[in-house]
């Protein structure tokens, strides 16, 4: 935290590589958002997609554009465009 005070910039968390309907994931939420930064409602999934595009050397949205990957990467996206424009 005293990073990103000192860098003076903005920042949020995001939790990524999350297993599918883990419980610790609302908890780690709340957790965070204790600590006095946005938490991203969105998460990114422990998916083979990522995996797979990264080895062809494309965004996941390029590589599998119509998979769960890739909309949540879209929402995610969305979510940080929102919080830009709401400074």
């Amino acid at each position: 935290m005293a990073i990103v005070r000192t860098a003076g910039t903005p920042a949020a968390f995001v939790l990524n590589s999350c297993p599918s309907r883990a419980p610790e994931i609302e908890g780690a939420q709340e957790a965070l958002a204790a600590l006095g930064l946005p938490v991203s409602p969105w998460t990114i999934g422990e998916r083979r997609a990522f995996f797979r595009a990264v080895i062809t050397g494309r965004a996941v949205t390029e590589f599998a554009p119509d998979s769960l990957a890739a909309e949540e990467v879209e929402h995610l996206w969305d979510w940080i465009e929102e919080q830009i424009n709401d400074d």
